[in-house]
């Protein structure tokens, strides 16, 4: 499918045709479409599993910045980048996921 859209991208770029780009723009959105249901398979699969050590093996693998510098709101409004409060804030968050408050 990648390669369907590579190939409409080329030919696009090559004639100018709005034909082309239409075509171009349908294959972009069937791709993106697909890559999306395959990332929300993957992640129902893993939710599924029911293991904990799983799940925070993916997110840790999905964090891709460093979020060492960023600031994060307080309950009170204020930003903080202590990392021991965001590590506060992590849990009250997760703890109220897992727990439905």
């Amino acid at each position: 499918m990648r390669k369907q859209k590579a190939i409409l991208w080329k030919r696009w770029k090559l004639s100018n045709a709005p034909k082309d780009k239409v075509l171009y723009m349908s294959a972009a959105v069937m791709c993106k479409n697909a890559i999306d249901k395959f990332h929300a398979t993957k992640d129902l699969a893993l939710v599924r599993k029911n293991n904990l050590g799983s799940f925070f093996s993916f997110i840790n693998n999905r964090l891709k910045l460093n979020i060492a510098f960023v600031g994060l709101k307080m309950d009170d409004e204020t930003i903080t980048t202590d990392p021991s409060m965001k590590a506060e804030i992590f849990n009250k968050f997760f703890w109220e996921c897992i727990h439905g408050r």
